[in-house]
């Protein structure tokens, strides 16, 4: 039954037709022919809504706060509803006959309405005037409940999850002689002859990339863009156009048995043409020294070329002995790869380096994401991983307490112990403290999301696509926040997108899959569910696609199946720390 501004119950409106459909709204039944369908209430509150107010474009936020008064508002439970509505009406989203999605704005009944009774809903009177619209944050029982007992019920809701897509490419960096100079490190070529020794060179090249990053006034493009150019032929021209900057540094690295040699040339991305290239030989255990002078170099040949390009790239960090920054350069190789035998390999590095310098914050930070990741991408109970990510984080912040890993860590165990604010303003701090990195970025966007604040996380999640255009994490996460915004075309070509960029990066299936769903297309999202399950993917949340996938496809024994594994998978995370 729909209710009022004021809370209070309206009598349902008299039968009408939408279409070639029926609609009975006190019976919450709707027909066609010999077909008789039963729809859930707040189904029908939305479709007389829409009714109401045929040919106009209604936000999903409007009708929140018209009709989720006094219930439990889930992220996605708009457009959820919508679609549900969609199935039964045998709509198609891409060509609609009945509900069409205005990307940005909101949604519209297009279909014909028409009174079957003297009380026709298509010339009602005028609605009241409702009150201000509450904030999504704000909302009774919008807040977190216990984990373990709404995470089946929120995983349905939000199951846009884990991940972001990116949209055209940015457009090119601002050439020499404008104000902003900007770059992209490629990784180094390892020049050693063996290829597992490539984390080595991969560990360098990143550290000269963050310290390059410390420049406020040079844009660096991320890590994941930059690296995705590895086994690609080297057109620096198409490069720059493609993640939009006005330079490219590449270089490469030897080894012998106790020197490092570096090699790096500063390229402009308009011309083609070298701009400097230098030559750094050091000992194994000045790596870190080395690193340093290679960053501050390109930095002062930007500021030279560019004028006034920023201060001095200067960090303040503790150097390793060689075989220890090696250790640790394993341990963040591994992380990377977020598989559960990396991640196991990757807390055993970090636990090692935490060994022999127990003073190095860095490596407690790891280890810590390493604990919280385990409960991702293994189902490892949160209440065990938790405190022990914690404890790690604690002496991490006692030792360095700007280490902005450290805090994207924090943010992490909040994040899958379901305390989104937490998160947030973990997240927050982060990206503060190294405003340059977008993964600090992109969790910012997913906690704002889960917390069913989609809309601000929107301006989070583009500006991680700017600094990391072409990472299938940051793109599938976009694509998430344009789902649930009620962009589902869009959402649909970022994450096709993001299969495209990285077909190994499993949760780009996930969220294809669940966007599909949601456009009508249980055939589609069954195919790339079933994809990613055969792939690797663990996480309970892709058992309660499929359960829906299956139940649009009539076929219920498989869904029950579904459901039931969803639920089992569910109870092993764990309950929610409260932190």
């Amino acid at each position: 039954m729909q209710r009022g501004a004021n809370g209070s119950a309206t009598p349902p409106p008299a039968p009408f037709r939408v279409g070639d459909w029926e609609i009975d709204p006190a019976s919450c039944r709707v027909s066609r022919g010999d077909r008789e369908v039963s729809i859930e209430p707040l189904l029908m509150d939305v479709l007389v809504y829409l009714a109401r107010h045929r040919d106009e474009v209604v936000s999903g936020d409007r009708l929140v706060d018209e009709l989720w008064t006094a219930r439990i508002v889930a992220d996605g439970a708009v457009y959820r509803a919508i679609a549900q509505l969609r199935r039964v009406l045998g709509d198609d989203a891409r060509r609609p006959a009945y509900i069409e999605t205005i990307p940005k704005r909101g949604y519209r009944l297009i279909a014909e309405v028409a009174a079957l009774s003297p009380d026709p809903v298509a010339n009602p009177a005028p609605d009241p005037v409702p009150p201000p619209p509450v904030p999504a944050a704000d909302r009774p029982g919008h807040r977190r409940a216990g984990w373990a007992s709404v995470a089946v019920l929120s995983v349905v809701a939000a199951a846009v999850v884990w991940a972001v897509l990116r949209p055209d490419p940015p457009v090119r960096g601002a050439s020499p002689g404008h104000a902003t100079p900007s770059i992209a490190v490629l990784p180094f070529d390892n020049l050693d002859g063996d290829q597992d020794l490539t984390y080595f060179s991969d560990g360098l090249t990143e550290e000269i990339l963050n310290g390059l990053a410390q420049l406020d006034t040079v844009k660096v493009v991320a890590r994941t863009s930059s690296f995705a150019f590895r086994e690609k032929p080297r057109d620096v021209r198409s490069i720059g156009e493609t993640l939009g900057v006005n330079h490219v540094l590449e270089g490469s690295v030897r080894r012998s048995d106790e020197t490092v040699r570096i090699t790096a040339q500063l390229i402009d991305a308009e011309t083609g043409y070298h701009v400097w290239s230098r030559t750094f030989d050091r000992r194994q255990d000045e790596i870190l020294s080395m690193q340093r002078e290679v960053s501050d170099a390109v930095a002062r040949e930007l500021q030279i070329e560019m004028m006034d390009a920023g201060q001095p790239a200067t960090r303040a960090v503790v150097d390793l002995p060689g075989d220890v920054y090696e250790l640790f350069l394993l341990a963040v190789h591994n992380q990377r790869r977020v598989t559960p035998d990396s991640l196991a390999k990757a807390k055993g590095y970090f636990e090692q380096v935490i060994e022999r310098r127990p003073d190095y914050a860095p490596a407690y930070a790891g280890l810590a994401n390493c604990y919280s990741l385990l409960v991702q991408y293994n189902n490892e109970p949160l209440d065990e991983n938790g405190p022990k990510a914690l404890a790690a984080i604690n002496k991490a912040l006692s030792l360095d307490p700007n280490l902005a890993a450290a805090h994207h860590a924090r943010g992490l165990v909040h994040f899958y112990g379901a305390d989104y604010d937490a998160a947030v303003s973990a997240f927050e701090y982060a990206a503060q403290l190294a405003p340059q990195n977008p993964s600090h970025l992109t969790m910012l966007a997913r906690a704002l999301h889960f917390g069913g604040r989609s809309r601000e996380a929107l301006p989070y999640i583009e500006r991680a696509v700017a600094k990391d255009p072409i990472s299938p994490f940051v793109v599938t996460n976009h694509s998430a926040v344009l789902l649930a915004l009620g962009r589902v075309d869009e959402a649909e070509r970022q994450a096709r997108k993001g299969i495209d960029i990285a077909p190994e990066y499993l949760n780009g299936y996930w969220q294809l899959a669940w966007t599909l769903l949601l456009a009508n297309d249980p055939i589609g999202a069954l195919r790339y569910y079933e994809t990613g399950i055969q792939k690797g993917i663990r996480q309970p949340e892709i058992n309660v696609g499929l359960a829906y996938a299956y139940m649009d496809l009539a076929r219920y024994d498989e869904a029950l199946a579904a459901a039931q594994r969803a639920v089992q998978n569910t109870q092993q995370w764990g309950e929610g720390l409260v932190l």
